[in-house]
């Protein structure tokens, strides 16, 4: 869905840019793997629950990344109560960690889980120093939250994902079925692509125009038939294609370009979100009588999106009718 796609969109910016910030002592991307003894938690303040100074043997827990600016991650948290709710008894805890960045201080935490109350039935952690987020995070090559981590009564790192993928890891891991070797060789699988990944959306973050030119190649060669991926990865250089000066003269625009064209034919049906990328890039280009008439498909195909997504669209449709 692009409303789906564009708040992922957002969670993943906001994320890497912070992270972008917190300076050279993060863990190098992709070091944590399955089967690994799972990092602490470095929390500068447990914000609600009993804190978590190590991981009790015998216990299995989520460690699960939010922050108040999150809408998929607020989406998540009924999901999150309710298997707190569930699996208490069985030694399961989950511990919710945010870290601090500029939407996202101590005081609009506080306030946050202070309104939600018995909707967050958990332990919720603040991060001021993004340790316990890097480690994870960048760890393992994530690109941004929701992300939940599990970790088995060994204390080892089990299974990682998105929190409305964990009940069935969980409950293996629970029962004690859980195949941790197989889990490994899935995730060591799919590191490299991973890495390239948030690689590139550091750059972004990062405004570094260098790095996205050199990577570009090969980030839309992991992703050749993945129109998501494709989508995604094009949209986040374009959307801040002032900061990264992507003009008509920028070697990375064809490749942008190609590859929501690819997005495009991958699809077979018009797709609201790809739709405006492309247009962004065609504007970019010189061609803004083409970028408008993308846009105006946008619309058309994203018309049963709600206002959100129109909204959206509709100030670019207003900003390339008024170029020159």
């Amino acid at each position: 869905m692009p409303r789906l796609l564009l708040a992922l969109l957002l969670a993943i910016l906001a994320t890497t840019a912070s992270a972008v910030r917190a300076g050279d002592s993060r863990p190098e991307l992709g070091s944590l793997r399955i089967g690994a003894a799972a990092p602490a938690v470095a929390a500068s303040k447990w914000v609600k629950g009993e804190p978590v100074a190590a991981f009790e043997k015998g216990k299995v827990y989520a460690i699960e990344f939010w922050a108040t600016w999150c809408g998929p991650c607020i989406a998540a948290m009924p999901h999150v109560r309710d298997l707190q709710e569930k699996h208490h008894a069985a030694g399961f805890r989950v511990v919710s960690v945010t870290g601090a960045d500029p939407n996202n201080t101590l005081e609009k935490v506080e306030k946050f889980v202070a309104r939600k109350g018995d909707g967050m039935n958990y332990t919720v952690a603040f991060d001021d120093e993004t340790r316990t987020r890097d480690a994870y995070l960048r760890g393992t090559a994530r690109s941004g939250i929701p992300a939940t981590f599990l970790v088995d009564r060994e204390g080892r790192l089990a299974w990682l994902g998105h929190p409305k993928d964990v009940d069935r890891p969980l409950e293996q891991i629970l029962a004690g079925t859980w195949d941790i070797d197989a889990a490994k060789t899935r995730f060591d699988a799919q590191l490299e692509r991973d890495v390239l990944s948030s690689t590139w959306y550091e750059a972004v973050g990062a405004r570094d125009a260098r790095t996205l030119e050199a990577q570009a190649p090969a980030v839309f060669a992991a992703g050749h038939d993945d129109p998501e991926w494709l989508t995604a990865h094009a949209w986040a250089a374009l959307a801040g294609s002032n900061e990264l000066r992507i003009t008509v003269a920028s070697p990375v625009l064809p490749v942008l370009t190609r590859a929501l064209e690819r997005s495009i034919e991958l699809r077979g049906t018009p797709h609201a979100f790809t739709l405006n990328a492309l247009a962004r890039a065609r504007f970019l280009s010189g061609r803004r009588d083409d970028a408008v008439q993308l846009v105006r498909d946008a619309l058309e195909a994203g018309k049963d999106e709600g206002e959100y997504l129109l909204g959206y669209l509709k100030q670019f449709l207003a900003e390339y009718e008024a170029a020159e």
